[in-house]
């Protein structure tokens, strides 16, 4: 029995853990609803300028598939010319190799 439904029979339950969760949620939904908007509002860049403004807007480690994810406009190849390209510029950072790869924006460069 969760604490949703402690006392429901007997009328003895509280609303507000479930409002509270409730909340929680429709938050989480609403701040993910809003970059993905931020993302379309970037359209006017270039798509590996696109790639690269994900990357200042994020804190910590990103994938291509992560990037993809988000631009899915965007072909792989040219997501993987951005990666290249800002690596090149020493803008981000590649970390690790293979399937494991991720890239984390250079803040001491930028």
């Amino acid at each position: 029995m969760t604490i949703f439904q402690f006392g429901w029979h007997e009328g003895r339950n509280h609303y507000l853990p479930f409002v509270r969760y409730m909340l929680g949620v429709i938050i989480a939904a609403y701040r993910e609803f809003a970059d993905r908007v931020n993302i379309l509002v970037m359209k006017g860049l270039s798509k590996p300028g696109r790639v690269r403004e994900i990357f200042k807007s994020t804190t910590g480690r990103l994938t291509k598939k992560e990037i993809m994810e988000q631009c899915p406009d965007i072909s792989q190849k040219t997501v993987e010319r951005a990666l290249t390209e800002l690596m090149n510029c020493g803008e981000i950072i590649k970390i690790g190799g293979g399937r494991y790869t991720s890239y984390i924006w250079n803040r001491e460069k930028n």
